[in-house]
């Protein structure tokens, strides 16, 4: 005997669903939600906070995104018309499907036309430290894919994404605390 010990270390891995079981998945999720996708979203400490060099307050949980561009800067004393008359635009960027089970490995969202919007977008309450909206808009499909499969360029692997194209009604909520 040399003395030495050898030890193995083994990982566990998780092997992606396939990408056939997920796109069934969203076909499955669109048939039971003919109504389309209501979210709700209150906060009481994770909330927006100033993009820095830019007039954009930005909130991101969960891998969640969401954007809103003001045309001029928003500050805690700006009223609740400023607020309004200066919107810009919303982006929504990987919104959560409620009820749509879990596939590890895998990032899953709804997805707008258009990275981002105002149509649809109301701002109904600003008080210097909460902004309450409401987003009336339209998805096009639920696309997934698995991210740790991603070439830097170039096409994704087949079987590494998927694409459910359908017209979705999409009624969301918004109701998140902004740090100045």
């Amino acid at each position: 005997s040399t003395g030495v010990t050898k030890i193995y270390h083994f990982m566990a891995t998780t092997v992606p669903a396939t990408a056939e079981a997920v796109e069934s998945a969203a076909q499955k999720w669109i048939e039971n939600h003919p109504q389309g996708l209501k979210i709700t979203i209150t906060e009481s400490d994770k909330g927006l906070s100033p993009l820095e060099g830019t007039n954009s307050l930005v909130f991101s949980k969960d891998n969640f995104y969401l954007t809103l561009g003001f045309n001029e800067k928003i500050t805690s004393t700006t009223t609740l018309e400023d607020v309004q008359k200066a919107f810009s635009f919303i982006a929504l960027d990987l919104l959560p499907l409620p009820d749509f089970g879990d596939f590890p490995g895998w990032r899953i969202s709804p997805q707008t036309p258009v990275s981002s919007f105002s149509e649809g977008v109301e701002i109904n309450n600003f008080d210097g430290s909460r902004i309450k909206i409401h987003v009336k808009t339209r998805f096009f499909s639920i696309y997934g894919v698995v991210p740790s499969q991603q070439l830097g360029c170039g096409p994704s692997p087949p079987g590494t994404y998927f694409q459910v194209r359908k017209d979705i009604f999409g009624d969301l909520s918004f109701d998140l605390p902004i740090h100045f």
